[in-house]
């Protein structure tokens, strides 16, 4: 076999087999990874809350920060909420909103149970809300007592916005 013919050969076998693992590639990527676009990230955290409203009343402001998406653009946004968590016994539930709306998971508006009852213990929740649109918005973290004797301890958020 000639000389010419062999890198003829190998280069057109080395172009199939890069096709070939470039779609094998891209076939592993999952539907539900969003577009890519512009990340940017807030984080807050605060000192110990007890609960002080009437017991199955939301508490409006465990944790918030102001957020700002760019005109023409939409974000998916990210909560992680993290806390150390005595609830003396009782139920704790926690949600997160931005501006007016629930961002999920969310079970008919009560938000996530962060602490059953039981000793106390870090917990840590995530909440997701795709194409969000463009403006300021207030992102918060809720939460709602059975008991007027529960604790969050050492509360931490995290926001993660990705803008395309």
């Amino acid at each position: 076999m000639p000389h010419r013919f062999r890198f003829v050969v190998a280069g057109t076998l080395i172009a199939l087999l890069s096709a070939g693992i470039g779609y094998a590639v891209s076939a592993g990527v999952p539907v539900t990874l969003r577009p890519a676009g512009t990340t940017r990230y807030a984080f807050m955290t605060s000192d110990a809350l007890r609960f002080s409203q009437t017991p199955h009343t939301w508490e409006p402001t465990l944790l918030s920060t102001s957020v700002t998406i760019p005109s023409g653009k939409t974000a998916d946004v990210a909560v992680l909420f993290c806390s150390f968590n005595d609830p003396n016994g009782q139920y704790i539930y926690v949600r997160a909103k931005i501006g007016g709306a629930l961002l999920e998971p969310d079970i008919a508006g009560e938000g996530v149970a962060l602490r059953l009852g039981g000793e106390p213990q870090t917990n840590c929740v995530n909440f997701y809300k795709p194409n969000v649109a463009a403006g300021t918005k207030t992102i918060r973290v809720e939460w709602l007592a059975q008991n007027a004797e529960a604790y969050l301890r050492g509360r931490s958020m995290q926001v993660t916005l990705n803008i395309h």
